[in-house]
């Protein structure tokens, strides 16, 4: 796992990243800014994606929120702030999380699962929306079949036909899909 970690405070940067690594060893901190304008420069030089950004939400007088967009970067964002007004605002902006500061060792590992289990989620396959086959009953006979097997169908008087290939028609009551 890597990450990026954004705070205008150089120590509770640097207590966050030494929280992480001793937590989770695993994950490789890519980079600390303390300044928004050094992170957008080493955006605008470097196309990197990684996998959870940190970051505070006040810079001087610029709210981030309102001057980067770090979904460009990431697509899980962990708010660490003194703030809590802007809650309602990093879940609209779908963040993973939201630790105030000080932040709590249990609640930054919580964070970090969450981050972890969002990834993972996205990397399995996602599901079709369509069905991939039918369980029918034949006589006294249930059966599964499969979409790419069945030509097409004809329905008429509230009955309906399946047809295959080799001209096989089957007259269907449907059970469930």
């Amino acid at each position: 796992m890597t990450a990026i970690i954004l705070d205008n405070n150089e120590t509770d940067a640097q207590t966050l990243c030494t929280s992480i690594k001793e937590m989770n060893p695993d994950i490789q901190i890519i980079n600390q800014f303390n300044d928004l304008k050094m992170f957008n420069e080493f955006c605008d030089k470097n196309s990197i994606q990684v996998d959870v950004v940190f970051t505070d939400i006040y810079f001087d007088t610029v709210n981030i929120f309102e001057h980067i967009d770090i979904t460009k970067l990431t697509k899980n964002i962990i708010i660490t702030t003194n703030n809590k007004d802007f809650a309602p605002k990093a879940f609209r902006l779908n963040a993973v999380d939201f630790l105030i500061k000080p932040i709590q060792i249990d609640h930054l590992l919580e964070s970090i699962q969450k981050a972890k289990k969002i990834m993972t989620f996205e990397d399995e396959p996602k599901f079709s929306k369509y069905k991939s086959h039918f369980q029918v009953s034949m006589g006294k006979q249930i059966i599964n079949i499969k979409i790419e097997e069945i030509d097409y169908l004809e329905s008429s008087n509230k009955k309906v036909h399946f047809i295959f290939s080799h001209c096989v028609r089957f007259l269907i009551k449907f059970l469930s899909s």
